[in-house]
């Protein structure tokens, strides 16, 4: 018996936006993938804004976005891991959590263009092939050189996801929530979450 072809979508979601639910909902639709949310808990790439939300703040709003996706999950291995979010830890524990699942990886521009210099990018192809999809319109040049060039050095198995860009970002939506309209980037759920607890707001903070 095969087993489930699994789609990796790690981040901070920070928040978790359309932009987020699109590109999931775009890769389980092309491979036939059952997403697997996993926010991060420190990301090893990037340092977290200030007056960023909590990781379980991030964690609750993944789970209200998810809701969006049909079959999804959402895993707070990384948070529980606690430290650095390394994505080579992550697709080996869930290739041993998920023995007999083919696993994907689901990344965007920017991402494929940089796992090669990721913590031992070599685990990472070992386990999981790579679903790629463009940002923004213009990309697509992009990725399939770095497709090319991730298939000769590391034997990665890549597909390009062909699916029109989405170009919304977390820092757009967290700068401008409650001073335009960014709101309407994201889920009712997650909006109505974040005025709940007061988040990426100052004056709401005690």
């Amino acid at each position: 018996m095969s087993g489930e072809k699994l789609g990796i979508f790690g981040g901070t979601f920070n928040p978790p936006h359309i932009g987020h639910i699109y590109a999931a909902q775009q890769a389980s639709q092309a491979l036939g993938l059952r997403i697997l949310f996993i926010p991060d808990n420190i990301p090893p790439h990037k340092k977290m804004p200030p007056h960023s939300a909590s990781a379980e703040d991030r964690l609750e709003m993944t789970k209200l976005a998810a809701r969006q996706v049909p079959g999804a999950q959402v895993l707070d291995l990384e948070i529980r891991r606690g430290s650095c979010s390394y994505t080579a830890d992550t697709v080996e524990q869930l290739a041993r959590l998920y023995p007999g699942d083919e696993l994907w990886l689901i990344v965007g521009t920017d991402m494929l263009c940089t796992l090669h210099t990721w913590y031992q990018p070599e685990r990472i192809f070992a386990h999981a092939s790579i679903a790629a999809l463009a940002r923004d319109t213009g990309d697509r040049g992009k990725i399939e050189k770095s497709a090319a060039f991730l298939r000769q050095k590391y034997g990665a198995q890549i597909a390009l996801i062909d699916a029109q860009p989405l170009p919304v970002s977390s820092s757009q939506i967290r700068d401008g929530l409650y001073t335009s309209d960014t709101a309407r980037w994201l889920p009712q759920e997650v909006f109505a979450y974040i005025k709940e607890r007061g988040l990426y707001r100052l004056d709401l903070r005690s």
